[in-house]
């Protein structure tokens, strides 16, 4: 492994002591220096430990101790997360889609709970969105890369966000599609996926026909049967669509 060298700075305040009144003047170390004990690279490693890797507080700072010599306090290592997660954040944009977001939710909730005519939810839902539809505006006209390719994504296709207040049955999150692909989410992170085009496959159209039916409560067991045994005597499959 090549060697990992940690260069350490260390800022002093020189002081000098009046010969006529005796007072002690200090050399004010500046703010800037003063607010981070660590630079932005190692920041940013210590941030990927803990957010990507899931690495403990103690596993990091042994981490930091062991391989860049670099002793670190637990306290500095949780006020490192929250200066990287402020580095982050696209504030303005974000914020003003927060708040209208929460307002959105709002509205959808009590119509959920006291359900009246839809054109009562529609009108609720005019200003919000206004209001969100203004955020990603000025994100995608903003100086951020990102965020003005994301503002233009969700522009794009702005009338379908609404879905949910036209259509029975449609929900504004895509809470039930991630329950959906959790089974399959969990498969791969167990079996570290397939390895072959026929494994792909073969694991994508169970998978795809198991859900299916869950969601239609029929019998799985049922349906892979007469499956094989269409197949085997050359007759079509099963249709996954409900009767």
């Amino acid at each position: 492994m090549p060697e990992v060298l940690a260069e350490i700075t260390e800022h002093r305040g020189h002081q000098r002591t009046c010969s006529c009144c005796g007072k002690v003047t200090r050399a004010e170390i500046p703010a800037d220096i003063r607010a981070h004990c660590t630079g932005p690279k190692l920041a940013g490693a210590i941030s990927f430990m803990s957010g990507c890797l899931h690495a403990s507080k103690r596993a990091i700072e042994e981490t930091c101790d062991t391989l860049f010599n670099v002793p670190l306090s637990l306290g500095t290592l949780s006020k490192l997360d929250v200066d990287t997660s402020a580095a982050l954040e696209a504030r303005k944009t974000g914020h003003a889609g927060l708040r209208a977001v929460k307002v959105i939710f709002k509205v959808w909730n009590e119509w959920k709970d006291k359900p009246t005519e839809r054109s009562e939810l529609q009108a609720q839902l005019i200003e919000p969105a206004m209001a969100l539809c203004r955020a990603l505006e000025r994100g995608r006209d903003g100086p951020d890369k990102k965020v003005r390719r994301f503002c233009k994504r969700l522009l794009k296709d702005y009338g379908a966000l609404w879905t949910f207040a036209d259509v029975e049955g449609v929900e504004p999150t895509n809470n039930h599609a991630e329950r959906c692909l959790r089974p399959a989410v969990m498969w791969r992170k167990r079996s570290f996926g397939n390895h072959s085009e026929e494994g792909c496959r073969f694991t994508e159209r169970l998978l795809t026909a198991v859900q299916t039916l869950r969601l239609q409560k029929r019998p799985v067991l049922a349906y892979l049967e007469s499956a094989i045994r269409n197949h085997r005597a050359g007759k079509p499959t099963p249709s996954l669509l409900a009767a």
